[in-house]
């Protein structure tokens, strides 16, 4: 369980820095 709750967060982070990246190129 505790695996899967860290993937979860990992993905999340990754969506996040991502989602973050993009509205700087975009600028």
């Amino acid at each position: 369980m505790r695996i899967a709750k860290l993937s979860i967060n990992f993905s999340m982070g990754m969506q996040r820095s991502l989602g973050t990246l993009m509205t700087l190129k975009k600028y």
